[in-house]
């Protein structure tokens, strides 16, 4: 399930496994994030109009090594911003299992950069072209340095051709990745429960609102 407003998508993403069996525990899950979204319904995504001149698409990528308890398979997530507030999001499970955080995270930014190519090619048909490579900042330096080096084969043999695609784009100059700090990391929202605090700052960011807190 994909929710409408990035917010809460991790949320939504959680409780739609239980869907077909829920328990008194999931309902409980379903009724907050009901509860949340009546609370805060005027609260929308807000794009800045003094950035809207100067269309930069970047985005972040992260990943929740071994997140499924029951089949250990990590959750990617990732979130493109454009004009201060988010366009495209996605908190999803991977369809197989990492074998550790490095190959967690190379997996997420692989998605995450099939996600900014085709943003780029939507904004060449909108006549914003994007003529530098779309950043995208991951926390995670292993990740960075297996994406940007192909002759590193030892710990990347076992990993699926199809996850090699970040490499080709970074060489044809469409992506470029940066490494943030874990507590700048907006993907983060995506792939994990948040503390009440983060959570806040996590709101703010992906709407760009200035919103009073009343839940």
């Amino acid at each position: 399930a994909k929710a409408t407003r990035p917010d809460i998508n991790y949320a939504v993403q959680q409780v739609s496994k239980f869907a077909e069996a829920p328990n008194q525990s999931h309902w409980m899950a379903a009724k907050r994030i009901l509860r949340f979204l009546k609370q805060t319904s005027l609260h929308g995504i807000t794009y800045s109009a003094e950035h809207s001149q100067q269309l930069i698409l970047h985005g972040y990528a992260d990943a929740d090594w071994a997140e499924d308890r029951d089949d250990r398979r990590s959750t990617s997530g990732y979130v493109f911003f454009l004009a201060k507030a988010a366009v495209s999001w996605s908190s999803k499970k991977q369809v197989t299992v990492a074998q550790s955080t490095m190959e967690a995270e190379y997996v997420a930014v692989n998605e995450a950069a099939m996600e900014a190519v085709y943003l780029r090619k939507v904004m060449d048909d909108l006549e914003f072209p994007q003529t530098q490579p779309t950043i995208i900042y991951v926390d995670n330096q292993p990740a960075i340095f297996l994406s940007e080096n192909p002759t590193f084969h030892a710990r990347a043999k076992h990993i699926d051709v199809k996850y090699h695609y970040i490499r080709e784009v970074l060489a044809q100059d469409k992506v470029e990745l940066r490494h943030c700090s874990s507590a700048s990391n907006l993907a983060d929202g995506f792939t994990k429960p948040l503390s009440r605090e983060k959570f806040r700052k996590f709101y703010r960011e992906v709407l760009n609102i200035e919103h009073k807190w009343g839940c």
